[in-house]
């Protein structure tokens, strides 16, 4: 890979260049060698303290289905910078993988708390209480998501989807 022999050249000659570790962390993680660019990234970490790079690392961590390791980068990128959705919302996911439904529940509470118009909060929610069998709760959120948000149009499945669980029928 190109990009692959560019960064590792431009670290013979920089080699505590950040962004030379993080572009050739990211050229392995496209190449699909994740061990890779997790060991490239867990180095960099000495170099730098950035968002970016603890988001792609739980990214990467993710990929090499590896939750938990996922779950504290995540947390990582959040400490740095609490603005950011991206990284919660992955959290979120993470607790529901590992099995931690009620803290996935809070996380999408909280990214909801700070952005209410967020709809992949809303549907990652309603997603997993149908995981649950929880479609009283997942018919709820999935209306609270077309209210914010008309156009989505997976709500609307998943709503007919819990209509159909709880055997009710809606009129055209």
């Amino acid at each position: 890979n190109e990009s692959v022999r560019f960064y590792l050249s431009s670290l013979l000659i920089e080699k505590d260049n950040f962004d030379c570790h993080f572009g050739l962390a990211m050229a392995y993680k496209h190449i699909h060698e994740y061990a890779k660019a997790i060991k490239i990234l867990n180095k960099a970490k000495k170099l730098k303290k950035s968002y970016e790079l603890h988001y792609e690392l739980g990214i990467l961590y993710i990929l090499w289905e590896n939750p938990c390791a996922a779950a504290k980068e995540f947390r990582e990128a959040i400490m740095i910078d609490k603005t950011k959705i991206d990284a919660q919302l992955q959290l979120a996911k993470a607790h529901e993988v590992l099995g931690e439904n009620d803290m996935a529940e809070l996380m999408y509470n909280r990214i909801i708390e700070l952005n209410p118009t967020n709809a992949a909060a809303y549907n990652n929610k309603a997603t997993m209480y149908m995981n649950e069998n929880l479609y009283f709760e997942a018919g709820a959120t999935y209306n609270q998501l077309i209210k914010i948000n008309p156009n989505f149009s997976q709500a609307y499945f998943g709503l007919g989807i819990c209509f159909e669980k709880l055997g009710k029928t809606v009129d055209s």
